[in-house]
């Protein structure tokens, strides 16, 4: 009982730590925010790449459309918030952000919550299980996507 008792104070003061400390966006090194970003969009370019492969019929794995769907829907919100922090011209990462997204930061705003819309509603059509009004989300959320990379991306 006593060591329950000191396991759950650490957690208590570790997970404290982390709170306080996580929402400091704006202190992290660019060269991280930047990796920290493209790991994002890697995330949402694997998941719509594997919901395409199943409705092609490429693979096999229609029981996990769900599961990919549901990723994007949970990535797609935290794009914003990894954007804030402008990098523009910082650190040695190779990025394709283009500086436009800070300085036109209402209109890449916009075009996030559009996808962040999209994304749900991609999660809502693969829940349901029909195949063809889950190809027409993908290709609206796909548009969405490249709505912003045809603006903001090299």
């Amino acid at each position: 009982m006593q060591r329950m008792t000191k396991i759950l104070g650490l957690c208590t003061v570790l997970l404290t730590g982390i709170a306080v400390t996580s929402p400091v966006a704006a202190d992290t090194a660019p060269d991280k925010a930047i990796e920290y970003r493209q790991q994002l969009y890697q995330t949402l370019g694997a998941n719509l790449t594997a919901i395409v492969l199943n409705l092609r019929q490429e693979v096999a794995f229609q029981e996990n459309i769900p599961t990919h769907a549901d990723t994007l829907a949970a990535i797609l919100p935290l794009i914003k918030a990894a954007t804030e922090q402008n990098t523009a011209g910082q650190g040695s990462a190779r990025t394709q952000a283009k500086p436009e997204i800070w300085s036109d930061w209402d209109t890449f705003a916009r075009l996030a919550d559009e996808s962040v819309t999209a994304g749900q509603r991609l999660a809502e059509v693969a829940a349901a299980g029909d195949m063809q009004a889950l190809g027409q989300q993908v290709q609206a959320t796909a548009a969405t996507c490249r709505a912003c990379h045809d603006r903001f991306r090299n």
